[in-house]
């Protein structure tokens, strides 16, 4: 095992590969105790990725419901009018998904909808003010 500080060029391995590999596979590829490991996994902030997580404790990884061409043709008209919340909440996705899928189609809000969405924001962030 090797003792001693840790190289910049081992810090760099093991931030690219820590998320995917256990400790014992770490521990092997870099000659180092797993505790020595996890020290400079907590000291940098790095933790491991959900679906390796998932994979090694036995459980198939998430598989995201695919958009059917009823659902896309949905969103193109829900999206224009309506918050993105309220289309998540309609079509039963979760609102990164919304999103996302409204992202890559390139759809766009339409200019009431934007400004009703800035008053929207400035009502929940400031409650409603009384005009004097």
């Amino acid at each position: 095992m090797i003792k001693g500080r840790w190289t910049r060029a081992e810090i760099l391995k093991l931030k690219r590969l820590y998320g995917s590999n256990s400790q014992k596979s770490l521990s092997r590829i870099f000659r180092r105790t797993v505790g020595s490991i996890e020290r400079q996994a907590k000291h940098y902030h790095l933790g491991k990725n959900k679906v390796f997580v998932k994979r090694w404790e036995g459980e198939s990884a998430y598989k995201m419901p695919r958009w059917t061409r009823a659902e896309l043709a949905k969103l193109r008209r829900l999206h224009l009018h309506l918050s993105n919340l309220e289309v998540a909440r309609r079509m039963g996705r979760s609102l990164g998904s919304i999103v996302t899928q409204a992202h890559e189609l390139g759809l766009h809000k339409s200019a009431k909808r934007l400004v009703g969405m800035g008053r929207e924001n400035i009502k929940q962030r400031w409650g409603t003010k009384r005009r004097r």
